[in-house]
């Protein structure tokens, strides 16, 4: 099955998204998956991805919507739990 070259989210299925959200392939499911780093274009980013289970490749696009601030001391609770 050939996909279309753009899938809008509102055209998505639950598997669909489920997939994306985890970061893995779209159309094989697979977590054997490498990203480029994020291109900014605008108020939107693209970032290639290419599987290499089943050799398909394709570009996320993120829109920027705002910045959420988070508390100095829970950053450093974080930091030093991954640190222990």
């Amino acid at each position: 099955m050939k996909p279309k070259p753009f899938v809008p989210k509102s055209e998505m299925t639950e598997q669909d998204l489920e997939r994306a959200y985890y970061g893995h392939c779209p159309v094989c499911g697979s977590d054997n998956v490498t990203r480029d780093m994020m291109e900014p274009e605008g108020d939107t980013a693209s970032q290639f991805a290419h599987c290499g289970d089943c050799d398909i490749s394709w570009s996320e696009v993120f829109e920027f919507t705002g910045i959420q601030f988070h508390k100095l001391e829970d950053i450093q609770d974080s930091q030093e739990s991954s640190e222990s």
